[in-house]
């Protein structure tokens, strides 16, 4: 009778054990999101991160490889995942920019500019200088795009789009606002070029008036000009002022030059506001001169800022 039971014992544990790898089977997602867990670790140590289910992600082979290389970082589990489903998107961007469907490639381009992300530099340059050649109007994603990533491998293509011979082309204003975000100094020169030849002029001098370069000084002066829009010359002013004792030698030679036969109020005006905001001493100095100024408008100004003294 014993032998029975023991008998009995072991087919009974049998079926169990059969029972329970069909129940495996039949339950691919459950696999699966064990598989998740274990995969983090490759072997059946205990897993400090929660399962994966395979239906969160697009890419599974792409996030699964990308957990398993920073399983050791000291970062948790929600910026791991979040660093690898970046990650793994741009990937399945850049296929679509490798794309010969012209569809395709001009969704990945879109795609691409709106993620921030340093790797989509070199690909949207590219896409650019594709874009000068053959127009699809991508240029106008790619420049605003290139010009937040901020990165200086930027500026030779941006330049280019700035100053174009094309007159019917319309990227200049996007470029010169690009260079100006990106704020390389070596972009400077092309930029001051720029306003001489009346590319983008109000955008151009907007971008110098973000540079801290002693270069862009006189520009930013001429912009103080009465014809000038409004809001470029209210920029140009609050650079200017940002300057401080560095711009006051500049300031002080263009409020001098006027004469009888060009007054030149107004700019002398904006002049005159600068000097006394500076509380440079040599500007101090220039306005405690100019009380007695020929044009009243300016010597009620000097008077406001040095009064009798």
């Amino acid at each position: 009778m014993r032998v029975y039971k023991h008998f009995f014992a072991m087919i009974l544990m049998l079926l169990l054990i059969f029972t329970n790898l069909l129940c495996a089977v039949a339950d691919p997602a459950e696999k699966s999101k064990m598989m998740g867990k274990d995969s983090i670790y490759g072997d059946s140590r205990p897993n400090r991160f929660p399962a994966i289910s395979v239906d969160s992600f697009g890419n599974l082979n792409c996030l699964e490889k990308c957990m398993q290389r920073n399983k050791m970082a000291s970062v948790g589990f929600e910026a791991i995942q979040e660093q690898c489903q970046q990650s793994c998107d741009l990937d399945d961007i850049l296929f679509q920019v490798r794309s010969q469907d012209i569809t395709v490639y001009k969704k990945g381009i879109k795609a691409l500019c709106e993620i921030n992300d340093p790797r989509a530099v070199q690909p949207l340059i590219t896409a650019l200088k594709r874009d000068i050649k053959v127009r699809t109007g991508l240029w106008a994603w790619i420049i605003p795009a290139l010009g937040r990533l901020g990165d200086s491998a930027a500026v030779p293509i941006l330049e280019q789009t700035l100053t174009m011979s094309d007159d019917h082309w319309p990227g200049r204003e996007m470029s010169a606002n690009a260079l100006g975000n990106i704020g390389a100094t070596e972009s400077i020169p092309v930029l001051l070029e720029a306003v001489e030849r009346g590319y983008a002029r109000e955008s151009v001098i907007e971008a110098l008036a973000k540079f801290d370069d002693q270069r862009v000084i006189p520009t930013l002066i001429l912009a103080l000009q009465p014809e000038e829009d409004p809001t470029t010359t209210q920029v140009a002013m609050n650079a200017l002022h940002r300057f401080g004792s560095e711009a006051v030698p500049k300031l002080i030679d263009a409020f001098n030059d006027f004469s009888p036969e060009y007054s030149a109020t107004q700019i002398r005006l904006r002049l005159c506001h600068l000097l006394g905001k500076s509380s440079d001493e040599r500007a101090i100095l220039r306005l405690q001169k100019s009380r007695n100024d020929p044009d009243t408008v300016i010597a009620e100004c000097a008077l406001g800022y040095v009064g009798n003294k």
